[in-house]
């Protein structure tokens, strides 16, 4: 998932060997680290550009005297900071949950990142996250009259639509029904059970320019959209925005699949990170495979 993420959003990996220096870049450029005391787990926030906006998140595990680095996942920086409640972790997908509003309502997928400073995360717990999506399948509309003239009518001649602002894991929902047998349940396509369905109008957009490495890569939008759980930014990359839209921006409709990502270190790391420092005898080594 995250892979896929990064060759949309940054550039496209080449080869192996270049994920493989450039993980080991990364964590060598991080300026913070999130570490757990006693726990093996360690992970690199390293940010490309000044503006601390596309965050890479590089998670490796510390053997002996090595740091191996084995995992990297996407994340941005948005204003948009959610409190959840833990209704249970989603096994199909590693660091995904279930959650739902502080009071109980509402029910979506989240994927956490930096989630071990916080240790063992149970059902029932609250936690406080900064929250952006990443579209993953989406179409834009231009207006709400439009949003509803191309919603395909179901089997029986209906149209259903999405209330504004609506969040609903609708993959997870449909392929893990409790009306399914463990056959049936077995036979479905799972790879994007995490994502989740969203409508919403937007209120807010802008083209983001990206620079790593010293090189102007592709641009990508950031919308405003008001949600059930609160504001979302939502990260689109350049090549989702239809060709034969007008104009996109203010009062356009947003509906897809979206993977909503949430960063347990918020309030500028000031709890959870120290400085990362290497020490010499340390050596940073690839264990992707």
């Amino acid at each position: 998932m995250d892979r896929y993420l990064f060759e949309n959003f940054v550039f496209e990996f080449e080869d192996e060997e270049m994920i493989e220096k450039s993980l080991i870049f990364f964590a060598q450029q991080a300026k913070n680290k999130v570490e757990k005391k006693g726990n093996k787990k360690i992970t690199f926030n390293y940010y490309p550009q000044k503006e601390n906006n596309l965050q890479l998140v590089i998670e490796s595990i510390r053997d002996g005297k090595n740091i191996c680095v084995n995992n990297m996942k996407v994340h941005h920086t948005s204003p948009d900071v959610w409190k959840l409640k833990i209704i249970n972790s989603f096994s199909n997908f590693e660091d995904c949950y279930m959650a739902s509003r502080e009071n109980s309502e509402g029910f979506v997928i989240i994927r956490l990142v930096n989630e071990q400073v916080l240790g063992e995360i149970k059902a029932g717990d609250i936690i406080e996250v900064q929250v952006v999506a990443f579209a993953m399948a989406i179409d834009i509309f231009k207006n709400e009259k439009e949003y509803k003239k191309k919603v395909p009518k179901s089997k029986n001649g209906q149209k259903y639509f999405m209330e504004d602002g609506a969040l609903i894991p609708f993959l997870a929902i449909v392929n893990n029904s409790a009306n399914l047998t463990p056959e049936e349940r077995e036979k479905k396509d799972h790879s994007f059970d995490n994502l989740v369905d969203v409508k919403g109008t937007i209120k807010q957009c802008w083209s983001c320019p990206l620079n790593i490495f010293g090189m102007d890569v592709n641009n990508y939008y950031m919308a405003e959209i008001d949600t059930e759980f609160g504001p979302l930014h939502i990260v689109i990359p350049q090549p989702m925005i239809p060709e034969g839209l007008e104009e996109f921006g203010v009062g356009n409709i947003i509906t897809g699949k979206i993977l909503l990502s949430g960063d347990i270190c918020i309030n500028k790391y000031e709890k959870y990170i120290s400085e990362l420092v290497i020490k010499n005898e340390e050596k940073i080594k690839n264990d992707y495979n």
